[in-house]
């Protein structure tokens, strides 16, 4: 991958970091206060049944409910928390690979080369005369038609225009 392309993509993911961290703590601030609600809904059942104001059975039900919805806000907060941005490291280390490829390729360094193939052709090819076959992994097949396609210099297949003047392709109508 030519270092321009690289560099673009690096600045793309953290875009895309800073993005998924700023939505995540959004719904995390949300699932927070629900699950504030729901302690203090539960602690207000708790005072109603202590003051025999409800049956048991009732008090049972409406506490199970709760606590039901307390430990799913808790868990998606968790899940949150934990895989907002779980599609970034392996990103990073697709593009670290993907950007010593061409140097790599053109160094006479045997050691390099074969540490790359199991990323690149998977964990277990199979040699045909002495070769192994063109089956690649996606993202670098789709890596080596964009080097084939483009030139280093040109960037306009990484990013994605923005919406302008022209119409969007819901707006497009054919004639």
């Amino acid at each position: 991958m030519p270092s321009r392309w690289a560099k673009e993509f690096d600045l793309l993911m953290k875009e895309d970091e800073k993005k998924a961290e700023q939505e995540s703590a959004v719904i995390i601030k949300d699932l927070r206060n629900k699950l504030s609600n729901t302690s203090e809904k539960i602690q207000r059942l708790l005072d109603v049944y202590l003051a025999q104001d409800i049956d048991r059975e009732t008090y049972l039900k409406e506490r199970s409910k709760l606590f039901s919805d307390k430990k799913s806000f808790e868990e998606k907060m968790y899940k949150l928390e934990k895989d907002a941005k779980a599609w970034l490291e392996p990103m990073q280390e697709w593009l670290n690979v993907a950007s010593v490829l061409a140097e790599a390729a053109q160094s006479n360094d045997l050691s390099s080369k074969k540490s790359l193939i199991p990323k690149i052709f998977g964990s277990n090819p199979t040699l045909h005369h002495r070769r192994i076959p063109e089956s690649v992994i996606p993202p670098y097949a789709a890596l080596r038609a964009a080097c084939q396609k483009f030139s280093e210099n040109e960037m306009s297949f990484i990013r994605v225009p923005e919406v302008g003047i022209e119409p969007t392709s819901a707006e497009r109508t054919t004639f």
